[in-house]
């Protein structure tokens, strides 16, 4: 979607200079995968104005294959300012958007057959009924071409209400193989019942595997990341770096996991891979500018020249 965000602290009300740009959950995770060295699709619909047509360029500048594109109304917009010094605040303008007429005959069942994942978040299942019905098509081709489904939760309250995510979100988890959720993402699934905290991951764990996810993920910012190795429940640090903007760290945490377990690696492997995209994220303005090539990887080590030239 098109993204309007401030460019220093202040409300809109003061003036805030804006910078227009581009943002959201599964065109940010696509870019960081393939940054990454990935092959990599996007499904989703812009439209036939500046933002969408900005989105066509960086997307397929990011070596993103793109598909459904271009529909009939605006492309759906995103404004993010910073009022105080480390608090965000996002509006969505996404209703009747060009995003939200995804339906199943934007799906090309051939390319989510021809992949190793097909990664959806609750974003999509948020915007309409037709995109929601998309999805779940795509899981059922996934599924029935033995490709693996990645679901990141990424609940949006200001995007629809905690009863219809609910029944959205864990039916969709129940038929994914590796699902995303932070703490409160958690509640969300598997109801306001549970107590989620770091001393009760591992129930919540075992809970989402009885879902139906063979690889749960539990991400909480800069508590960290836990799964399952074996039933043994494994942590793994955030990793800590001087906060620029935290948007898109989770999409690059899931993208980095992503392309670990893609290559065989182990899930903490995997979640030390999606700790280090996420934090490049968090080191520039926006929401996908900071992800990682591999050679950039080396500079949380401190390996690699500081200078290029």
């Amino acid at each position: 979607m098109g993204l309007i965000r401030s460019e220093r602290i202040g409300h809109l009300g003061n003036n805030a200079p804006m910078v227009a740009g581009m943002g959201g959950a599964e065109s940010n995770a696509a870019i960081a995968l393939a940054r990454l060295g990935n092959e990599v699709s996007w499904v989703g619909k812009v439209g036939d104005d500046d933002f969408g047509r900005l989105i066509t360029r960086e997307l397929r500048a990011e070596n993103v294959q793109t598909f459904g594109l271009l529909g009939r109304g605006a492309t759906g917009l995103m404004v993010k300012t910073t009022p105080l010094n480390g608090l965000q605040d996002v509006v969505y303008s996404r209703s009747l958007s060009a995003g939200s007429e995804l339906s199943n005959s934007d799906i090309s069942d051939d390319v989510i057959a021809a992949a190793d994942v097909l990664h959806l978040t609750g974003i999509t299942l948020a915007l309409s009924d037709s995109a929601r019905q998309a999805a779940f098509h795509a899981v059922e081709v996934a599924r029935a071409a033995g490709v693996k489904v990645s679901f990141d939760v990424n609940y949006r309250a200001k995007m629809w209400s905690v009863d219809d995510a609910h029944r959205a979100c864990s039916e969709l988890a129940a038929q994914a193989d590796i699902v995303f959720a932070g703490f409160d993402e958690v509640r969300l699934l598997l109801g306001d019942d549970v107590t989620i905290g770091p001393d009760e991951v591992a129930l919540a764990l075992s809970r989402i595997v009885d879902l139906g996810a063979q690889t749960p993920v539990v991400k909480e910012g800069t508590l960290g990341s836990w799964s399952l190795s074996g039933g043994t429940v494994v942590h793994v640090p955030a990793v800590v770096v001087p906060s620029v903007d935290t948007v898109g760290a989770g999409d690059g945490f899931a993208a980095g996991c992503l392309d670990a377990l893609s290559r065989g690696a182990g899930i903490d492997e995997a979640l030390e891979l999606g700790a280090r995209v996420g934090a490049f994220a968090c080191l520039t303005p926006g929401d996908w500018e900071g992800y990682p090539t591999p050679e950039q990887l080396k500079l949380l080590d401190g390996g690699g020249d500081t200078v290029t030239r």
